[in-house]
Formats: C-alpha cells, structure tokens, sequence
C-alpha cells in the first residue's frame, strides 16, 4: 500500500501537467498504478472486506477432534458438507488461535523418529554386505545421534529441537559419506 503522502504527491504531481509516464519513472512506481492513484484523486481508498467468513469455533473444534487433529480433513470437511469456502491457511491459523494445533506437532515429530530409525537401520545394511568396522562404527555413531536429536524432538517438538534433528541428519550424512570413502581407501 503506498502512503498517503505519496499518493497525494503524485495526484499534485499530475495536475500541475506532468505525465503519467513521467511521475511513474520519478517515483519508481508502475504507470498502472500512477492512473489508479490518479483516478481515486490521491485519497487512500476506504476498503471493507465483504468476503469475510465468520465461522463458528464450537464447529471447527467439533469437526478437527472428529478428524483427530488432522487440518487437512477438517478442511476438507468444511467445505464438502457444511458448505464453508475457507482457505487452507486461514483455517489452520484459527485452529492454532484455539490452542488445537500441539497435537500435530506432536505426530510429525514421532513421524520423523519413525523414518529416523529406519534411515539409521538402512545406513547400518552395507556393513552386511561387504563395507567394512570403520562404516559401520560411522553409521552407529551417526545413527545414534541422529536417533538421539530426533528423540529429544518427540519429548519436545519445539521449532529450536526441530532444526537440531535436522542437522543431526546432515551430520550423520556426512559422517557416513566420509567414512565410507576412508573405509574403502582403509581396508579396501
């Protein structure tokens, strides 16, 4: 939204004679909005939102607990058999607003504990089939910490926990590249 000052600078602008090209070039703003800004005489429009959904909370905590915790179904649910058109992002705010949205984290973070244990489990397979102790010490002492990071994450799911279970994996990833490499040059 451009400001009040400046709108009115540039109707100024405008009835002293100077284009609409030009004023649009020394004020860094398109010639389209120039003409709009023209045509409302400078003055900030006055918008009201005619579209504003108001939805009651008793519906949207009936439906999400019926969904267990699931944003998406609820969504989903509004809009096939209540007949309420409400965005995504609109929806999963308000359920957060009702203090709904702990849960989800909550099984995101077992989500990510559950592909952790099988990503370590898999990294630990090439030792099975011929890599040799140094990768496999790599991908234990990788995997444990990455299990370790993503385990703190289920007690906890905060954002800060989150991003360390992250590097975790990048750690362990690293950790088995390189050693991967040292146990083939190593033993070969």
């Amino acid at each position: 939204m451009i400001e009040a000052d400046k709108r009115k600078a540039i109707y100024l602008l405008h009835k002293e004679g100077m284009g609409v090209r030009e004023i649009s070039r020394n004020m860094n703003i398109s010639a389209n909005t120039v003409n709009t800004i023209i045509g409302q005489a400078g003055e900030v429009p006055q918008t009201t939102r005619n579209d504003k959904i108001d939805i009651d909370t008793e519906l949207v905590s009936r439906i999400y607990h019926q969904c267990d915790g699931r944003v998406q179904r609820t969504h989903e649910v509004l809009s096939e058999q209540h007949g309420i058109n409400i965005g995504y992002s609109t929806l999963s705010r308000m359920i957060r607003e009702l203090g709904f949205g702990k849960s989800g984290n909550q099984r995101c973070a077992r989500v990510v504990m559950v592909n952790t244990l099988m990503l370590v489990a898999i990294s630990i397979m090439p030792f099975f089939y011929g890599m040799g102790w140094i990768y496999l010490l790599a991908a234990t002492g990788g995997g444990g910490y990455f299990i370790y990071r993503s385990l703190l994450l289920v007690l906890d799911t905060s954002p800060k926990n989150g991003m360390r279970a992250f590097f975790a994996s990048l750690v362990q990833l690293n950790v088995l590249l390189v050693f991967a490499v040292l146990d083939a040059l190593l033993i070969g």
